[in-house]
């Protein structure tokens, strides 16, 4: 299954699941043209690839009014997408709203448009900002120091699967051990040169 506009009803069903609305609710209005049990696999599937860390809720709690019910969105920290992000920015040389960007779905795994729009601090009514940013990030994780990518959920957001955030923190981690060794005094340098030039002065040499 791929979420793209040529799998309509798929992608619809996914978004759905995401925005926390349960499969129960999201059947009642696809499958009446359906087999029973569509909605279902469509979920298991996209479990199974990532696209969802966990199946909605079974249905509405009962009896509760459709006035009190609200989908939840996944809470984030805005500190830890903070600190991350410097260490994108400073290590991959990436600009700071691609480095917020890559943050957020690092920690979160999937964010929605209006969410990602926020962390990255752009307009609310700059639908074509964040398209931009995210072409730039996925070109500069492309490079061979990092090789990784992520995936458009066309008309939602962004999502990052487990084996690319692997691959990022692999890469991070690499970097910071060149930055560390690079900071390093060399051996034989000006120190042991300045050593034996102090030894030879001191023995008349």
């Amino acid at each position: 299954m791929s979420l793209s506009r040529g799998h309509r009803k798929e992608w619809l069903i996914v978004r759905c699941a995401l925005e926390g609305i349960p499969s129960r609710a999201i059947a009642r209005i696809i499958e009446p043209t359906d087999a029973p049990g569509f909605v279902d696999l469509v979920l298991a599937d996209a479990l199974r690839k990532g696209l969802l860390d966990r199946m909605p809720p079974d249905d509405w709690p009962a009896g509760s009014r459709v006035t009190n019910r609200s989908p939840a969105r996944d809470p984030f920290d805005t500190s830890e997408i903070a600190d991350l992000a410097l260490d994108f920015a400073s290590y991959f040389m990436m600009q700071p709203a691609q480095a917020r960007l890559l943050a957020a779905l690092m920690l979160c795994g999937r964010l929605d448009s209006p969410t990602l729009k926020l962390v990255t601090r752009q307009k609310a009514n700059s639908p074509d900002i964040l398209k931009i940013q995210a072409h730039r990030l996925r070109r500069r994780l492309a490079r061979p120091d990092i090789d990784a990518t992520f995936q458009t959920i066309f008309g939602w957001g962004y999502f990052l699967d487990t084996e690319n955030r692997a691959k990022i923190t692999e890469a991070l981690t690499r970097a910071k051990g060149i930055g560390a060794t690079a900071s390093l005094p060399k051996k034989g340098g000006d120190e042991d040169e300045g050593l034996v030039r102090a030894g030879a002065a001191a023995s008349g040499g």
